[in-house]
């Protein structure tokens, strides 16, 4: 325990509230994997981890930021190399599960402004390319032979009990096969 004069021995704060560094323009940023000598494509060392600020990505749209950009936390090359491997690591069963399950914690899908924005886009899209949404109907359907005989049967069964309506989602256990 210090002595109740070590207070007294401080010496007194000389900052200003308008010299915050948050107050400062912001014209140079550290990456973290720089500074740690993580290789990546085009990066020499000894390399400072002090960068330009136009050697970050600009992520427009974040609200609690000036003019609402805020910079990635890592060099274009560095953020280059983490998101080919999160991409490369989406296919691997257990990075695609871990995510599956961050987006029904989140409930990030689940948002109908989302839904609507991607059902809107996918619309445009298949307006705009008929020819490639037939050409991956008839991929599909030469992969999917006795998925695509169950379908269309169980279609008939259904138009001839006069129900025009589809069933609704699948039940986990389902097979399709």
């Amino acid at each position: 325990m210090q002595p109740d004069d070590a207070a007294a021995q401080l010496p007194p704060l000389s900052v200003e509230p308008t010299s915050a560094p948050f107050d400062l323009p912001e014209t140079h940023k550290v990456c973290p994997d720089c500074a740690r000598g993580v290789e990546a494509p085009g990066i020499i060392y000894p390399r400072d981890s002090l960068r330009e600020i136009e050697e970050f990505y600009e992520q427009r749209g974040a609200k609690r930021y000036k003019g609402e950009v805020r910079h990635s936390a890592y060099c274009k090359p560095h953020q280059r190399k983490r998101n080919n491997a999160y991409r490369k690591g989406k296919a691997d069963p257990t990075v695609a599960e871990r995510v599956a399950r961050s987006v029904k914690r989140t409930g990030y899908e689940r948002k109908p402004e989302r839904k609507a924005r991607k059902l809107k886009i996918a619309s445009e899209w298949n307006k705009s390319n008929p020819e490639r949404v037939a050409q991956h109907s008839a991929e599909w359907t030469k992969r999917h032979r006795k998925r695509r005989e169950k379908i269309q049967r169980e279609s008939l069964l259904r138009r001839a009990r006069g129900e025009t309506a589809r069933p609704g989602p699948k039940v986990a256990g389902e097979s399709d096969e």
